[in-house]
């Protein structure tokens, strides 16, 4: 009991806790059911809930609560098996127990390893354990070198007042043996219902449960009387016991005088088990523990909340999060508390199946001003002052709010402090608001804007009208409309894009401050920077009078997964189609240079090259194109399955067409605009909906879609959606160089053209100035730029800040993530910004920013957390009984609701969709891809079989269907790193089908592939298979689920107890979710450290001499002694400038380390001029394969073989990916090989 102790003293402790947490209100205890969402789907996800616990622990009074009289009988039911095996956790073995039955026999499991703890079942009570090895590493992930028993007692630990007194109430289920026990009648009785056809032998097998509850009291002279652990018999139990330990609450966190802190357990100490049949006999079953205290349970302090640490993030969470209580912590449970209206507690009791429900943030809708697209678009056509006098309430209500909450009440002076600091940002973004209405006097701000309406509302239409069967015109439409926050953050970046570094309209350089948009997943983020990026590109067309000289790249978004590329390709691509119908429509004020995207990631999604007639590299367009068309693969040239514009899937003709067509036609490979197979310098799509504005049939109306290297780099297109992996390709393409405006000379129709196009290099005509660089770049899911990836892509920024830059005007950059800390440095070292900010400002109140809301359970409900965990229990065997009950029951939910629609039909009436199908699909989480494959095979061999036959479980005399036999249709499907980029597009599109479609999914299984990227609304159930490492993969992972409030999400946490961090997790399980986002780790972003400097220094300066010099950009010109001498300064300075400012971690000595770093630059070009005074002529990789490479990859076998030091430092990857500490093992293996 030791160890209970010190947990205790954890409670109220200023130790760093390693939970996570999350933006959470608990449910309350009595859980009957849970508020209605659209046709039921709320009550479906309750019923889910509670046939999973009465599956897993049996029938506790919450079960019983919530099934009402179908519960009927189940609090005296009978097994016809050993209750151990019945249900998995919820109980407490004698402690004096052989070892040898105090945990599951797990020597085949295949998770064992995984846990961290070797949990075979010992041979004699004397064994010694060895621990395993965990796939996750780590000694804070290992267990502890013993084996994982079965639990034998549970605890809570609370604070109590001067003076305060405990009511306690003990329920548990005891189970007997029938055919030992005093009761032999009852196993005739049920013999006999069943029909009498059971054989001695099963009818020694019932096992009859008698429900328990027995109460006693405490006074505060006996909880405080007693030193260190003391207990009593409960009474009534047979050898359950209460024992309990006390301490004063320190006064120095700011507790009262006389508060203690109490651990209490209910412990089992009944007689010694030997065999199986005894441990159960003397085990108490659904075992739980009821506290309650007349004077109101204390809440535990947060010993960081009065800390002046100086550190921002951790001020304002002290002040968000001051209303947050924690009344209790479980020891082997959870625990489940009864909250009053103000926030007290008088009561609360363990569970072993904790819940949490994290309310909905929504967009505030009432805001003043208009907010429909067209209307929008109709009145900026009118006029200002009509435009004005729309917009304008939106300011007046947001100076409105802010003067409110500067009168929040209650608050301690640096909490005060605090609050001012964020009304005052608050204020800062409410002018910036009204400089951007302003700003729409000027007639072609005010056009670009309109534009901006008028083809977010077209995309919109089609998206969510034609996209749907629907006519884009359809009266059902509601007319599509911003968000507040989404028009707010437009209209606060207007200046920056429009009139950036203007005295009379940008006095504040709104362009150099990063703007980073924090909003909850699914909130609408991606639409918000959609509508700005629509204005940039409108407002470059206007600017150069839509001559040819406002083509090249103006957009660049970027992105770190291929997922999230994919799916924010279809919504950019929908908003691109409609902004070129819209050019079409006026190509004498957006010119006769057609907008498209383009997309730049690696070989795996789309070829680099497009290949031509005596190429036989099979990743060239032109064979992915021969082979997609000739169906000798299924894999898609690009990995795009629905026409952006209209919906139609490719392969289909219409909406309306249910029936498949060829797929010929599609993927077209063309040369200056006719068909060419063999030297093809296009491939083009088209839809073969015959009613889609892009099929093509006119010879131009192809999709604006470029998705090859090639053809990007001599398209340029407008809006480029990226992954970051592919900055690793600057220092070994010349050609990227135009995407940030070095291109010379253009051919109307076919591209533009500059240094590095070699023979190609002056075709067209020349332009009369260089093309502009992007006006704005986008990063999304900013979270995931940290580590090692984050380190090495800061350095990259470097050079893509300064080719973007020009007349010492930068791009605009904003940056969007739904988990922030110290979002400020991170910026500023990744992109070397001195200003950032956070929109929506938050307030004082953490529910309240203005533009966002937190909408209370009772009205919208939020998505449900269920955390499981079962000590001594292998984790196959739970994840596999788990994932019965839940797909048995959702299987049962969706039988009774067919039932209904049925009638409904034969009624005439129309039914609604089933609102089990949310629940039908399960999408299973893994930390590791070992985890998902061993889960893989359990799905395949045993979840499979025995979901067939689950209905078929009853226990003996129980007349109430409880769960339902399910064939599983399909095999699971996966969203990880190991499939190709077209079966991940189809899985998304898959998933999104309902359960009645014959393309559905039963089972899919992820990884953190799908923490980002993933917005399928349809989606309502997850189960994870222990805590992700961090806070923010939590959050972002299970937010996947439940985007739709019609739809609630339920995600089941599967968590290791030989794990701290699970275990953690699951004991604060209620009050971890309630400060969801308080505890969200810092990213650590270091790109200018000396390690990432050693990897990727070099690189970088490659890069920027290549693409800053016209006579380096050329591939063959990497000897030019003379261009890098003129070139030398400009880099090293370019370099010193950013270190200097990235040096967030080292303002002190910034200066010196950013001179340090300068003459590092210009060592490494001093050694290249070095190199090439040697060689002479000089390549940078192998384009040509005759001239020396200056360039190698880190694995490059050739490195060993250089006798010259200095060449050797020339290393750069191809991916940043390859950052990762795998690919350095990689290359020692290399290396030795090599040697030996």
């Amino acid at each position: 009991m030791s160890g209970r102790s010190r947990q205790a003293e954890s409670f109220f402790a200023g130790d760093p806790d390693p939970r996570p947490a999350a933006l959470a209100r608990l449910a309350p205890m009595s859980t009957t059911s849970l508020p209605a969402a659209g046709p039921d789907s709320a009550q479906v996800r309750s019923q889910l809930v509670t046939a999973l616990e009465l599956e897993l622990v049996g029938p506790t009074q919450r079960v019983l609560q919530a099934l009402g009289p179908e519960g009927e009988g189940l609090d005296s039911e009978a097994l016809d098996r050993l209750p151990s095996s019945w249900y998995p956790t919820g109980f407490l073995v004698p402690t004096e127990t052989d070892l040898t039955l105090k945990c599951d026999d797990t020597a085949d499991d295949d998770f064992a390893g995984v846990d961290g703890v070797d949990q075979r079942k010992p041979k004699k009570a004397n064994s010694e354990y060895k621990p395993g090895s965990g796939d996750d590493g780590g000694n804070s992930e290992s267990g502890p070198a013993r084996p994982q028993l079965f639990a034998s007692s549970i605890g809570v630990s609370v604070l109590l007042p001067p003076g305060g007194e405990l009511q306690l109430i003990a329920r548990w289920g005891d189970y007997v043996r029938l055919a030992e026990g005093a009761n032999p009648d009852a196993a005739v009785s049920i013999a006999r219902e069943e029909g009498g056809s059971r054989e001695s032998s099963r009818e020694q097998q019932i096992w009859q449960r008698t429900p328990r509850q027995e109460a006693q009291a405490l006074s505060h002279s006996e909880i405080t009387a007693t030193k260190g652990l003391t207990g009593r018999p409960w009474p009534n139990s047979n050898g359950l016991h209460l024992r309990w330990h006390c301490r004063p609450a320190p006064l120095s966190q700011g507790y009262a005088a006389g508060t203690v802190a109490v651990t209490l357990f209910l412990t089992n100490e009944r007689k010694k088990a030997i065999t199986l049949v005894e441990r159960d006999q003397n085990s108490a079953f659904q075992a739980e523990l009821e506290l309650r205290c007349p004077q109101g349970f204390v809440a535990r302090l947060d010993p960081h909340a009065h800390r002046a640490s100086g550190d921002w993030d951790e001020a304002v969470n002290a002040l968000q999060f001051r209303d947050a209580r924690e009344y209790g912590v479980g020891h082997n449970v959870g625990v489940e508390v009864d909250q009053g209206a103000d926030g007290g507690c008088t009561r609360l009791r363990t569970t072993w199946i904790p819940q949490a429900s994290v309310e909905k943030v929504v967009p505030r809708s009432d805001v003043g001003c208009e907010l429909a697209m067209e209307e929008l678009d109709r009145m900026a056509s009118q006029g200002f002052e009509a435009i004005r006098s729309a917009l304008m309430p939106l300011v007046e209500r947001y100076e409105q709010w802010i003067s409110e909450q500067a009168a929040v009440a209650g608050l301690i002076a640096q909490q005060q402090a605090t609050a001012e600091q964020l009304l005052a940002n608050a204020r800062g973004q409410a002018e910036r608001i009204a400089r951007g209405i302003e700003a729409l006097a000027e007639p072609d701000i005010r056009d670009a804007f309109a534009i901006a309406n008028r083809t977010m509302a077209a995309a919109a239409r089609q998206r969510y009208g034609v996209m749907q069967g629907l006519r884009a015109d359809d009266p059902s439409l509601r007319p599509p409309a911003w968000r507040p926050f989404q028009l707010a953050f437009l209209l606060m970046n207007l200046v920056g894009i429009a009139r950036p570094n203007d005295p009379q309209v940008d006095p504040k350089r709104e362009r150099d401050n990063v703007d980073l948009l924090f909003f909850p997943t699914g909130g609408g983020k991606t639409e918000a920077y959609l509508g700005l990026a629509a204005f940039t590109l409108a407002m470059r067309r206007l600017r150069h009078g839509g001559s040819l000289q406002a083509g090249g790249l103006s957009v660049l978004m970027r992105y770190t997964l291929r997922l999230l590329t994919l799916d924010q390709l279809g919504r950019a691509s929908t908003l691109i189609c409609a902004l070129e119908l819209e050019r079409q429509r006026q190509p004498e004020k957006l010119g006769s240079w057609p907008f498209e995207i383009g997309l730049w990631v690696g070989q795996a999604g789309t070829p680099n090259r497009m290949g031509g007639k005596g190429n036989n590299n099979e990743s060239t367009a032109r064979l992915r194109v021969r082979a997609y068309n000739d169906d000798k693969t299924t894999i898609k040239p690009i990995p795009i399955d629905t026409c952006p514009w209209c919906g139609v899937e490719f392969g289909k003709r219409s909406l309306l067409d249910p029936k498949p067509c060829g797929t010929a036609g599609v993927f077209n490979l063309l040369r200056q605009g006719r068909p060419d197979g063999d030297n093809p310098e296009e491939l083009r799509v088209a839809c073969l909906n015959r009613d889609c504005a892009f099929k093509g049939t006119s010879g131009r109306n192809y999709l604006p879609l470029v998705a090859v290297d090639d053809m990007i780099y001599r398209r340029l297109p407008a809006f480029l959606i990226a992954t970051v992996d592919k900055f690793a390709s600057l220092p070994w393409e010349g050609r990227s160089g135009k995407l940030f405006g070095k291109a010379t000379h253009v051919l109307d129709g076919q591209g533009f053209y500059g240094p590095a196009d070699g023979d190609d290099a002056s075709k067209g005509v020349r332009l009369a100035d260089r093309l502009d660089p992007p006006d704005l770049v986008i990063q999304d899911e900013l979270h995931l730029i940290s580590g090692p990836l984050g380190s090495m892509a800061g350095l990259y920024e470097a050079v893509i800040d300064e080719l973007c830059s020009r007349d010492g005007l930068r791009p605009k950059i904003v940056a969007s993530t739904a988990t922030v800390r110290r979002a400020s440095e991170q910026m500023r070292a990744l992109f070397g910004r001195n200003d950032s900010s956070i929109f929506p400002a938050p307030g004082p109140d953490r529910r309240d920013s203005f533009f966002a809301v937190t909408v209370p359970a009772d009205q919208v409900p939020g998505r449900l957390y269920v955390g499981l965990s079962a000590p001594g229990r292998n984790v196959k065997a739970l994840l596999l009984r788990a994932s019965l009950a839940l797909m048995s029951g959702a299987q049962l939910a969706w039988k009774a609701a067919e039932k209904q629609r049925t009638a409904q039909r034969k009624r005439g009436e129309t039914p609604g969709p089933n609102p089990a199908d949310p629940y039908m699909t399960l999408l299973g989480y893994f930390n590791t891809i070992k985890e998902l494959g061993i889960s893989r095979r359990l799905i395949e061999e045993e979840l499979t079989s025995q979901l067939a036959t689950h209905g078929e479980r009853q226990r003996l005399g129980d007349k109430v269907e409880r769960s339902a036999n399910r064939k599983i249709a399909n095999i699971p499907l996966e969203l990880t790193s190991r499939v190709s980029t077209t079966e991940v597009s189809t899985t998304k599109d898959r998933l999104a089908r309902s359960f009645d479609d014959k393309e559905r999914v039963d089972v899919a299984l992820a990884t953190n592939m799908i923490s980002v990227g993933l917005d399928i609304t349809r989606l309502g159930l997850m189960l994870m298979l222990g805590q992700p490492k961090t806070t923010a993969e939590y959050i972002q992972a299970s937010s996947r689920v439940g985007r739709d409030s019609e739809k609630p999400g339920l995600v089941v946490v599967l968590l290791n107890p030989n794990r701290p961090r699970d275990r953690s997790h699951y004991e604060h399980f209620a009050y971890s979710h309630d400060v969801f986002y308080r505890d969200v780790e810092a990213t650590s972003v270091t790109p200018f450290s000396e390690r990432a400097l050693e990897r990727g220094l070099p690189a970088i300066t490659v890069a920027l001499a290549r693409h800053l010099s016209d006579q380096l950009t050329p591939s063959s010109r990497a000897g030019d002694v003379a261009a890098l001498a003129e070139v030398r300064e400009a880099v090293a300075e370019a370099l010193r400038r950013r270190v200097a400012i990235a040096l967030v971690h080292a303002a002190a000595d910034a200066d010196a380390q950013a001179s340090s770093v300068a003459e590092q630059v210009r060592h490494i070009v001093d050694d290249w001029c070095a190199i090439a005074q040697r060689h002479g002529r000089m390549e940078y990789g192998r384009e040509d394969g005759v001239l020396p490479p200056l360039l190698r990859t880190p694995l490059d076998p050739q490195l060993l073989e250089l006798d010259d030091e200095r060449e050797k430092q020339f290393k750069a990857n191809r991916s940043l990916r390859d950052v990762e500490p795998s690919a350095l093992l990689l290359k020692d293996r290399l290396q030795t090989t090599t040697r030996g």
